[in-house]
């Protein structure tokens, strides 16, 4: 993935805010994207405003500039566009309106996670200690995929050593984020893991 960075580092001296970075996808955790002023996925800023009063909230979102909505339901795709209509010209010419998008079970995995699950597996097979080594909140691939809802991901990292009942600094399971979360197919994989 290529992006430039939204602002400073708190930790990391060698980039500053607007710099252009790259990042294999296997390594990223958590995104957001906007769109018309409203804030898809985001999920640690979530946590971070669910913590909040609600004036610290306003006034966080304020200073993005972006509505993020309810921190306990994060909102990761805009709605499916309606069908289109049939118009004059359709009408005469017998095309029938554009059917709209066969929506998508949510509850069952996260939908990026359906296209990156092939090149997910594959970077693990080149570096599977990635799937056991935890970050400096002690969470791992496994727990961050686990919240993000990436059933794809979740059976890789399982595939190749990830340990279900590992406890991040909070201690917390993937698990207890995949329930958190509501992911039904995630928290049964992950039970039946151990």
């Amino acid at each position: 993935m290529r992006g430039s960075l939204l602002n400073d580092p708190n930790q990391l001296t060698t980039h500053k805010g607007g710099d252009p970075v790259e990042v294999p996808l296997t390594r990223v955790g958590d995104w957001m994207y906007t769109q018309a002023g409203q804030a898809f996925g985001g999920y640690t800023v979530q946590i971070m405003r669910g913590r909040m009063d609600p004036t610290e909230r306003a006034g966080h979102d304020k200073a993005w500039g972006l509505e993020f909505g309810d921190p306990g339901d994060v909102q990761v795709f805009p709605p499916p566009p309606k069908a289109a209509k049939q118009g004059f010209l359709g009408k005469l010419l017998g095309r029938a309106p554009a059917p709209a998008p066969e929506p998508h079970d949510w509850t069952r995995e996260h939908l990026m996670s359906k296209n990156m699950g092939a090149s997910f597996d594959e970077g693990l097979t080149a570096s599977p200690e990635a799937a056991i080594v935890p970050d400096d909140a002690g969470q791992t691939l496994l727990h961050r995929h686990a919240l993000a809802g990436n059933l794809a991901c979740i059976e890789s990292i399982l595939r190749h050593g990830g340990d279900p009942a590992a406890k991040d600094a909070e201690g917390r399971t993937p698990l207890d984020l995949a329930r958190a979360h509501g992911w039904t197919e995630a928290v049964a994989l992950l039970e039946a893991a151990g």
